[in-house]
């Protein structure tokens, strides 16, 4: 809404005068002021003069003013003491008729917001708007009908009623979510409170979703502080206050050995020994040779 809206009630000593009989609002019904006054000053003169004449509201480009309860009919539509438009229709002035201009663009604007949401408050339809003049003949709202612009005002407030009444559901602006890199598990935490989850590992990229105290979840990875769920969503550990986080165990990695080749010595046609290490195969050539060996061979088993 561009526009504030107060309330100046007409007091119950000139209901006799101005708004004498008790109505349930059939109708809604547009008018235009027909001079340059302001929403104040119309509300003002109305509520002020002894004239029977009257209306439940005035708008301009800033302000509607509630002059009449709905529950009181007015006399604005000049069809009689009995008539429709005086006895069962809702009345709204537009200001700033007789010169137009931007100020006037505004006003009408305004009224169109205004008729939208006081037809959805008083429980009637778009299709019960009507103009001064199909009450009584008199070219009220004048501007609008000089400017043949009738069928487009009445289709402005019925698109404005029918957004108020059906919202247009915003898309979603929850963040996007990215799987784990990889789907190898690298720990497990435990919450130790309510902790709130994020779409990345950073403030303000909530998504919503809320991981309950004493619950486990796996983690997937890890950065500045912040866990990873398979999810894809991250939970921040805060120095870990939010939860226990406990890596998964990497099995100790054991060398094996290989097994050092057997050597066989053989002196003169006959095996001495067998050995693995180089100094007994020394120490065996070595006797050998003491012995005056003819031949001696080093052979891997």
């Amino acid at each position: 809404m561009s526009y504030k809206l107060r309330q100046q009630w007409l007091p119950s000593s000139k209901y006799t005068l101005k708004a004498p009989y008790a109505m349930k609002p059939k109708y809604f019904t547009i008018h235009n002021t027909w001079n340059d006054a302001s929403a104040t000053n119309e509300a003002t003169y109305m509520l002020n003069n002894d004239d029977a004449t009257s209306f439940h509201s005035v708008v301009d480009d800033k302000e509607v003013v509630e002059l009449i309860q709905p529950n009181r009919n007015a006399w604005h539509a000049g069809d009689g003491a009995n008539g429709t438009g005086n006895r069962e229709s809702y009345s709204l002035e537009i200001c700033y008729s007789k010169s137009g201009g931007r100020r006037y663009k505004e006003a009408e604007a305004n009224g169109i917001e205004y008729t939208a949401r006081k037809l959805i408050e008083l429980g009637l339809t778009p299709d019960k708007v009507r103009f001064h003049k199909e009450w009584s003949g008199k070219n009220c709202p004048h501007r609008i009908l000089d400017e043949g612009r009738g069928a487009a005002f009445k289709s402005a407030i019925a698109k404005r009623y029918n957004e108020l009444k059906n919202p247009v559901l915003k898309p979603s602006t929850r963040p996007v979510i990215k799987p784990p890199a990889t789907a190898v598990k690298i720990g497990s935490l435990i919450t130790k409170k309510e902790v709130h989850a994020y779409a990345r590992p950073e403030w303000g990229t909530q998504t919503g979703a809320i991981v309950e105290k004493g619950q486990t979840r796996h983690v997937y990875a890890k950065k500045n502080g912040w866990y990873q769920l398979f999810s894809g969503e991250w939970l921040p550990a805060q120095s870990g206050d939010n939860f226990d986080y406990t890596p998964v165990k990497t099995p100790e990695s054991t060398t094996v050995k290989p097994k050092s080749k057997l050597k066989r010595v053989i002196v003169d046609g006959k095996q001495v020994g067998a050995f693995s290490a180089d100094e007994g195969i020394v120490l065996s050539v070595s006797d050998a040779l003491k012995k005056n060996a003819k031949k001696i061979n080093v052979e891997e088993i």
